[in-house]
Formats: C-alpha cells, sequence, structure tokens
C-alpha cells in the first residue's frame, strides 16, 4: 500500500503550528494534483489514496496502533470503483471519527442527504470551488475542535446549550445532532420521523435557533389537536364574515411565523383536502385567507413532524405524495429510547437537575433505581421517562431515588417478550441461561462493557472473564 505526501507551511509566522492533515481519496490523480498546488499556501498535510479500500486499511491500522487515525479531515469522492464514499464513510464511522466531506460531481440533494445522514460533514459539487472549499475545511476542522474540547470541559456529558434539552451520547442520537447542524444552515424543508415522546418538537426548535431565521419567531401547530374544519383558518388565518363567528379578520400561523419557522407537528393527521393548499403555498409561497380571493405572500421555513410512515400513507391515499417530496427534502430520524438505554443515566441526571426544586434534598439515584430506569421499555419515550422522573422527585422521602421510588406506566422491561419464555420452556442449563442473558445485555448496551457490567451488577473484570468462560468472543 502507498500513498503520496506533500507538506505545506502558510508562512513563517505560522510554522509553530499543528499541521491538519487532510486524506484524500479519488481514483482521479489529477485531483490531488491540482488540490497541491490550489492549497499550497495552506498549513495542511495531504495525503493520497485512489481507492476507498486502501484509505481505510490505513485508518484502521492508525486506529489501532495510536488510537485514532490521525487525520483531521477526510476528502472523498462519490463515485468510485469497488468501495464507493457512501460505504467508506459507513466503515470509518465504526472506527473513528474523523470529519468527511464528500466530493461529488452530481449535484443531487438526495445523495448529499444520504451522506450526511449516515456521518458525513458536508458536502461539495465538483468541479471543485477553490474558495469554497478551502471555507469548508476550516470549518468542518474548527467545529471538531470545539466539539472535543466541550466533550473535555464537561467530563464526558453532552454540552447541551447547542440543542437545549437534547442530550444523549449514542451514535443514533449523535447523527441526529450532527444533522440539526448541517440543516439549520440552510432554509430547506425538513421532516422529523420518529415516534410520540421522542423529542420532534425539541429538535424543531433547535434547528430554528440555530439557522440564520432565529431572531424571527418559532410557531408550532399539532395538526391532530385542532379540529378540521378550523385548521385551515388557524393555518391561513380568515376574513371578517367568512364563517359563523368570524366576527373580525384574523391572521393564520404562517402570517404570524413571517420570516421564521412554521412546525406542523403530526402532519400524517392534516386532512387531504388542506394538504392540497399546503402543497400550494410551500410551491409558491403564497395563501388566500378563508373568505378571500386576495392571494398573500410569505417567507416561512417549513419543518413537519410524523409518528406515521407516510410512504405507506401515500400508498393508502390518505397523504398526498408530491406534498411528501415537498415536505422530505431532508428526513431526520429520532431513535426511540428503548434503542439508546446508554443515554437514560444521562437523561436522568439532567430531569432531576430540571426539578430539583420539587425535592432540593434529593441527588442522585441509587443503582438499583437506575438499573429499573434502564431496563424500562419506554413506550412514550423521552416525556414518559421525565414524567417519571418529576413523580419520583415529588413521592421520593430520602435524599436519593430508590428503585421504589419509581413508578413506570408499564412495568414489563426490555427482554420480558415472548420469545424470553422459550428461555423457561425448552429446558435450557442455567450456563447456557446465564450467556444468553449477557449476550442479550451486550446486544441493548451497543456492547459498551462499563455499562453492560452495571446492568449486569458485576464489575467489568468479572464480565470480561465470564465472556472468556461462555465463549463470547464475538465483537457485539
Amino acid at each position: 500500500m502507498s500513498a503520496d505526501k506533500i507538506y505545506f507551511e502558510k508562512s513563517i509566522g505560522t510554522m509553530n503550528l499543528p499541521k491538519s492533515k487532510i486524506l484524500i481519496i479519488d481514483d482521479d490523480k489529477d485531483i490531488f494534483g491540482f488540490l497541491k498546488v490550489k492549497l499550497l499556501a495552506e498549513n495542511y498535510e495531504l495525503e493520497h489514496f485512489l481507492s476507498a479500500e486502501e484509505a481505510l486499511e490505513k485508518i484502521k491500522n492508525q486506529c489501532q496502533a495510536h488510537g485514532s487515525s490521525g487525520y483531521s479531515l477526510i476528502l472523498c469522492d462519490l463515485l468510485m470503483p469497488r468501495m464507493s464514499g457512501i460505504n467508506f464513510i459507513k466503515e470509518v464511522r465504526k472506527i473513528d471519527d474523523i470529519s468527511i466531506v464528500i466530493m461529488t460531481a452530481f449535484a443531487s440533494i438526495e445523495t448529499a442527504v444520504e451522506a450526511m445522514r449516515i456521518g458525513a460533514d458536508d458536502y461539495i459539487i465538483k468541479p471543485l470551488n477553490i474558495p469554497e472549499l478551502k471555507s469548508i475545511i476550516q470549518r468542518v476542522i474548527k467545529d471538531k475542535v470545539v466539539q472535543r474540547e466541550s466533550v473535555a470541559n464537561t467530563e464526558g456529558e453532552q454540552d447541551i446549550n447547542f440543542c437545549y434539552d437534547l442530550i444523549g451520547t449514542d451514535p443514533q442520537m449523535q447523527n441526529v445532532l450532527r444533522m440539526i447542524k448541517k440543516v439549520s444552515r440552510a432554509s430547506v424543508n425538513v421532516l422529523l420521523c420518529g415516534q410520540s415522546g421522542t423529542g420532534k418538537e425539541l429538535v424543531a426548535q433547535s434547528i430554528h435557533r440555530n439557522g440564520p431565521r432565529a431572531h424571527q419567531g418559532f410557531v408550532a401547530v399539532n395538526c391532530t389537536a385542532i379540529p378540521e374544519n378550523l385548521l385551515e383558518s388557524e393555518l391561513f388565518g380568515h376574513a371578517k364574515g367568512s364563517f359563523t363567528g368570524a366576527i373580525s379578520r384574523r391572521k393564520g400561523l404562517i402570517e404570524t411565523a413571517e420570516g421564521g419557522t412554521l412546525f406542523l407537528d403530526e402532519i400524517g393527521d392534516m386532512p387531504l383536502a388542506l394538504q392540497g393548499k399546503l402543497l400550494r403555498f410551500i410551491q409558491e409561497r403564497e395563501y388566500k385567507l378563508v373568505g378571500e380571493n386576495l392571494s398573500k405572500q410569505a417567507d416561512v421555513r417549513i419543518i413537519a413532524a410524523t409518528h406515521r410512515d407516510l410512504k405507506k400513507e401515500c400508498k393508502a391515499g390518505k397523504f398526498r405524495e408530491d406534498l411528501y417530496y415537498r415536505l422530505n427534502v431532508i428526513c431526520i430520524e429520532i431513535p426511540p429510547l428503548k434503542n439508546r438505554i446508554n443515554d437514560i443515566p444521562l437523561l436522568a441526571k439532567h430531569f432531576l437537575k430540571k426539578y430539583s426544586v420539587l425535592n432540593p434534598q434529593i441527588t442522585g439515584f441509587t443503582e438499583s433505581a437506575m438499573k429499573k430506569l434502564m431496563l424500562q421499555q419506554w413506550p412514550g419515550n423521552i416525556r414518559e421517562l421525565e414524567n417519571t422522573i418529576e413523580r419520583a422527585m415529588v413521592f421520593c422521602n430520602g435524599k436519593v431515588i430508590d428503585a421504589c421510588d419509581i413508578e413506570v406506566d408499564f412495568e414489563k422491561e426490555v427482554g420480558q417478550d415472548e420469545s424470553s419464555n422459550d428461555i423457561f420452556s425448552c429446558g435450557l442449563t442455567l450456563r447456557e441461561v446465564e450467556k444468553r442473558y449477557i449476550e442479550y445485555i451486550l446486544k441493548k448496551t451497543s456492547g459498551k462493557k462499563e455499562i453492560a457490567a452495571q446492568l449486569l451488577g458485576i464489575d467489568r473484570k468479572t464480565l470480561y472473564r465470564k465472556e472468556l468462560e461462555i465463549n463470547l468472543n464475538k465483537p457485539h
């Protein structure tokens, strides 16, 4: 395996600054030659590979030997023989958190979104605009430095100032936070998908507050909560006398959100007739008040959310396909709490602080209480967890919340499904039951030994020993 290297110095005055190592992956040799010339004045160390496989092998070796790849940023072509840029990102994200910028000759928003969804930090269209490329490189590298400093300063806890109440170190949630940061800079429509209680409105608020429209209003409307015959009036407003009870002119939520963001929660429940009028507004930025023929214009960013599968709704004729594609410029999938149980201790601590005024003497949770929280299914997701902590704060009589203080709506724990009954019906040995349970806990904690050991009630050394004893040598 070989690679071309070249070292650049910006000037004598910056020779003491640490170089940022940039890995360029492109099967076109001319690209590297072009970038050598264009980035000559920058303080970068450049390395080039003609294939993603070779680059991935180098990154793996570096991570095994030194704990990280050592690169500050990767510039990767999208279409390459054998391994594409998309597949390369997927593999790299398993071993390192290097910043990645995709280069593509195809100006497709779908391609860019897919790349960012799986872990790319940004993208640039070929032919490369060098001033734009330099700006992207500087920003992405700076963002990564700030992110690492933030993690170090908070001793491993996530900095919640950027995304407010959105907390999570789980890879799925980290991907959501990356997507929020990226889509905030643009004014494209965003569709948030996820179960009820996962924090879709918090995500919408974070996109708004971190974007160019932050100084304008954020207006939210729940399409389920408003009666069908009133929803059109709420959105578009109505003229005086347009219907019984319309005693005066009233502006709608679209007009109220002028210059800002309109959040349409549970968009899947919007009536079909109103969907057509919303589509017209999104396409033309024009609308009419109920009872008026005069068209009005509004500059509003649309963020929609749903717990439904809108593709299935389109096939069933319950949702307009053209509206779906207008809303789904960028889609962010928000994971359910049961898929990110590693975040439960962090969330519980956050809600403990949030409701400390209810019982200031409470300082934390017992081990059994935290284990109980982490083993629940949480069908109500973050909202249910928050309510549970708030309720425990009220009824707890000690200085720490114990398992008996935690009341959940569904006492059924994770793993207590029909398949688990097989363990007791097929005559397994105690050793086999132990093996299956350890496998289950490791799977639920994404292989994180410290959390798995905590849930199992043993220390990490004991967990490692048991893995060897029962031949659990598969990576999780």
